[in-house]
């Protein structure tokens, strides 16, 4: 999907208006596979526009469009660098694959610059196939369409999140398509609009029920929901078929709406709560029915603390975690954009809002087989109350295949020589080989510096990982990688007094290589440490990892219980 077509003044004229460079402009376009402006068929440049040679590629490098790299497109870098999810819109073009540019022009040429936080918002929060097949056209239409009803509605105000959820985004439900519906529908009922969400909800809700035919009969059919222009255009269809369309059309004109995960009603907020809006049944505008369904709606919602942890950190999205509801005997599975879930991420935690109800909830992991560890635990929210739910994601070790338990292989344990540190220089002459060492026993071995925040916050909960009554078969060693003489090597071990006896020196060059750590040359310091491993009885490594793990204790304790057999 490329800018091939598309006239290069009128497609200057909207980088001008966008406030988005012509070199920017250039780089989509050649990103794109398309020729420029000035350029014949052999690729030779006219005399009509010889600056157009711009934006050829250096001599020899093929363009390719597959993956977007921000270093190789640095003015539509630049160009998102100002974004306050410029990481998540990075991650979201990647994502799109070869369909990047699509984005990427709608993002930085297509829509005013004022509204690019909100293209940027919705990019990120399309899902992948959305991502990799929605145009250009398409994404500016809703962006610019939507913008165009901020100052429709005096008497009423919708917040960022309404704004974004409820009215910019193109999905009504779960099951239709991201398509251009939103410009028809909106020059179709932009004089329904008044002073004030609810009368301008009503008007819609009267006008769906004098003009929409309900098929009671549903014939099966296997396919992608229709959109509400399409919809608009036969003006019959289910039950649920109505709900979309009454959605649509208050979207379209800048009403938050959604259909209610029951399909049966839909909502609409009035700047200050939810109301129902039932499309058949204009009479009963903004009443509460008796249905159980309709009332646990629109009660005070529900509030779930979610923590999802790996490697005793918190993980902050919810890509592996899922919700169902309980509801008609069985559990139905939740999809964000028609479930009235919301989540809203935290510092430690994901704070999801949600109806109260009785719901399973489900988190996830996969081994490098891409085999699956599927947690599940039933959980009952009530109205106005905040439960908290944790998931631990780290798969159990004894599911692991032995490439994953350890980091790297080496072909045979390096005969490394630790020295016994001590405060006092003249009481280190204790040494000892490691081979000798895991000759006799089992070895928790940590390397560390103290020059990142994982060493300083590791190291202790190594330390106190071995039980005293493993202590005769399991020797502990935390082997400093620096200078014994080190001040701030003293100060750790007075401040942290237990992990003293454990305390050894190496020497930087015995570790480095022989155990291939990884260093950076550059700023002269090991880069993934601590670096933690399990050595067995004789000498064969059986766990390693690297890097930050605040449940190390865990881990080990896990480790070695399979070295024991237990």
């Amino acid at each position: 999907m490329g800018l091939s077509g598309v006239a290069m003044s009128v497609f200057h004229e909207i980088i001008r208006k966008a406030g988005v460079t012509a070199l920017c402009c250039m780089a989509l376009w050649a990103a794109a596979g398309c020729k420029s402006v000035g350029e014949t068929e052999t690729g030779t440049p006219t005399d009509a526009q010889p600056e157009a040679q711009t934006a050829q590629a250096p001599a020899g490098e093929k363009i390719s469009p597959e993956v977007f790299d921000p270093i190789k497109y640095p003015e539509i870098d630049r160009a998102l660098r100002h974004l306050a999810t410029y990481d998540d819109v990075i991650a979201a073009l990647r994502d799109a694959f070869g369909n990047w540019t699509e984005l990427a022009l709608a993002l930085v040429t297509d829509i005013p610059l004022q509204e690019r936080e909100n293209a940027a918002w919705l990019i990120c929060n399309l899902s992948h196939l959305d991502r990799i097949e929605v145009t250009a056209s398409i994404l500016s239409e809703h962006i610019i369409c939507t913008a165009s009803t901020k100052s429709w509605y005096p008497g009423s105000v919708a917040t960022p999140e309404n704004y974004r959820e409820y009215v910019l985004y193109p999905r009504v439900t779960m099951f239709d398509h991201v398509t251009a519906w939103r410009k028809d529908l909106q020059e179709r009922f932009k004089s329904f609009v008044t002073d004030d969400f609810a009368s301008t909800a009503r008007k819609v809700n009267e006008w769906v029920a004098a003009n929409f035919k309900v098929i009671e009969k549903e014939d099966c059919y296997f396919g992608p929901q229709q959109d509400p222009r399409a919809l608009l255009r036969v003006l019959r269809g289910t039950e649920f078929d109505a709900c979309l369309l009454t959605c649509g059309i208050m979207r379209a004109i800048g009403v938050p709406a959604r259909v209610d995960p029951a399909g049966r009603w839909v909502q609409f907020h009035d700047g200050v709560r939810w109301q129902p809006v039932y499309p058949m049944s204009p009479a009963e505008f903004a009443v509460v029915r008796t249905d159980p369904e309709i009332a646990r709606s629109l009660k005070e919602p529900a509030k779930i603390r979610l923590t999802l942890l790996k490697r005793g950190l918190p993980v902050k999205n919810t890509e592996s975690f899922s919700l169902s509801v309980w509801k008609e005997g069985c559990w139905v599975a939740l999809d964000e954009r028609n479930s009235s879930v919301t989540e809203e991420i935290k510092d430690d935690h994901i704070l999801l809002t949600l109806p109260e109800g009785k719901y399973l909830a489900m988190a996830g992991s996969r081994n490098r087989n891409g085999d699956v560890m599927v947690q599940t635990r039933e959980v009952e929210v009530r109205s106005g109350e905040e439960t908290e739910l944790e998931f631990k994601l780290d798969i159990p070790l004894a599911e692991l295949a032995t490439e994953e338990l350890v980091v790297r292989k080496l072909e045979k344990l390096p005969d490394l020589t630790l020295t016994a540190w001590d405060p006092d220089p003249a009481r280190r002459s204790q040494s000892v080989s490691l081979a000798v060492l895991a000759g006799n026993r089992n070895v928790v071995l940590s390397f560390f510096t103290l020059d990142n925040e994982p060493c300083k916050r590791m190291i202790p909960a190594v330390a106190g990982a071995v039980p005293a009554d493993r202590a005769a078969e399991t020797a502990t060693v935390l082997a400093y990688l620096g200078d014994p003489d080190a001040a701030e090597l003293a100060d750790f071990v007075k401040e942290n007094g237990s992990i003293a006896p454990f305390v050894m020196t190496a020497s930087v060059s015995e570790v480095r290589d022989p155990f291939k750590l990884p260093y950076s040359e550059d700023a002269k310091r090991f880069t993934s440490l601590p670096s933690t491993l399990v050595i067995k009885k004789g000498g064969q490594t059986v766990f390693w990892i690297e890097g930050y793990d605040l449940n190390i204790a865990g881990s080990l304790d896990e480790a070695l219980r399979l070295v024991g057999g237990e």
